[in-house]
């Protein structure tokens, strides 16, 4: 981390099961992803077995709803960000919860963690991964730079957002 880093705003994005409970403090922003599809189970198996999320995360952004809530997330998180900026608030904290939080919303946190903000450090921090689920003890899965991913996805190759 430099210098510079220190002195920029930060979008703090946190995901998390709403059956481990909600997040506390309360995020500035909360999104319930519990209703975007769940994706394969051999999508979710192999995720969590290879840390690679690139097949869930394109299965998910196949589905034109999903496109269509990652764009509205996305307006909703830049206005958020304008008016902390025009308020000189430093910091945003955002809450992404699905059931578990080992699936729908570290796919759209990693998605969103991997776009510009416009001068804000983004943090992500995923609350239940690794945490134990009816006797299955997930490993924190390894998660690779997106940008090139997500915004293929997103845009079909166009270089606009495809909703």
């Amino acid at each position: 981390m430099t210098v510079q880093d220190l002195q920029r705003p930060v979008l703090q994005i946190t995901t998390f099961g709403h059956k481990n409970g909600l997040l506390t403090p309360p995020p500035d922003l909360l999104f319930d992803l519990r209703g975007v599809p769940n994706p394969p189970k051999e999508l979710r198996t192999a995720a969590r077995q290879t840390g690679h999320v690139g097949p869930m995360q394109e299965w998910l952004f196949s589905l034109g709803p999903v496109r269509q809530l990652f764009h509205d997330i996305r307006k909703q998180i830049l206005q958020r960000l304008r008016d902390a900026e025009l308020n000189g608030v430093k910091c945003v904290d955002m809450g992404l919860g699905c059931n578990l939080g080992r699936n729908r919303s570290v796919t759209i946190a990693e998605a969103l963690a991997s776009l510009d903000w416009n001068g804000w450090q983004v943090v992500v921090r995923h609350r239940d991964l690794g945490l134990q689920h009816a006797g299955k003890d997930l490993a924190r899965p390894i998660i690779p730079s997106l940008r090139n991913d997500v915004t293929a996805l997103l845009t079909n190759g166009t270089g606009n957002v495809a909703i």
